[in-house]
């Protein structure tokens, strides 16, 4: 597999750490092919996925024994259940690197994922009720929806949708702080919603 391009641009190398064993992908393997995938598969992913236009990879994670390394290098790597996160360290960037990159519970990650595909120019976690004629503020909460409450203008439904989310990342970030490196632990009490 030496030389073989992965999406184009990863070099899977030999060395250290196995791309599979007994034809079975490992998970740096997979972690590795679904980050590179995310950012350059021709923008297939991309179209169903447009918050990660622009998602470029570090030239230090280009090979996958690099990138491999340092997953075996993050404590985080061996919980369970981790998911590896590219916008805590960096503020929503675009770049998965060794600096910006860290591995979190994936109930975490997913409480973190602002979904923009549905509700068109209306700020995040705000939708239009016409039924009521109001702006409704809703947060996913592992993985159900939870109604926040219904507001006369989309500032206002915004507002209590960052109050709502802010407290529970804050909430989670203190569950989880045992499995949180103490970078990502100060980084997610200092996390902030961007409206759009």
């Amino acid at each position: 597999m030496l030389g073989k391009l992965v999406a184009g641009l990863g070099i899977c190398n030999k060395g250290r750490y196995p791309a599979n064993i007994n034809r079975a992908p490992t998970r740096e393997y997979m972690l590795w092919k679904s980050m590179l995938v995310r950012c350059w598969d021709g923008g297939i992913f991309q179209k169903t996925h447009p918050s990660y236009i622009g998602c470029t990879v570090d030239s230090r994670f280009i090979q996958f024994q690099d990138f491999a390394e340092w997953c075996n290098n993050q404590p985080e790597y061996f919980y369970s259940n981790v998911s590896l996160d590219k916008d805590i360290l960096s503020n929503h960037g675009k770049l998965y690197s060794p600096e910006t990159c860290s591995f979190i519970p994936t109930l975490l990650n997913k409480l973190l994922i602002h979904n923009r595909s549905n509700r068109g120019v209306l700020p995040v976690g705000v939708t239009w009720n016409k039924k009521l004629s109001k702006f409704c503020a809703t947060m996913a909460l592992n993985g159900k929806p939870k109604h926040i409450g219904v507001y006369d203008s989309a500032d206002g439904a915004f507002n209590a949708y960052r109050t709502a989310k802010l407290a529970e990342i804050h909430r989670q970030a203190n569950l989880y702080k045992d499995q949180l490196s103490e970078r990502v632990y100060h980084a997610l009490l200092q996390y902030d919603i961007k409206k759009n």
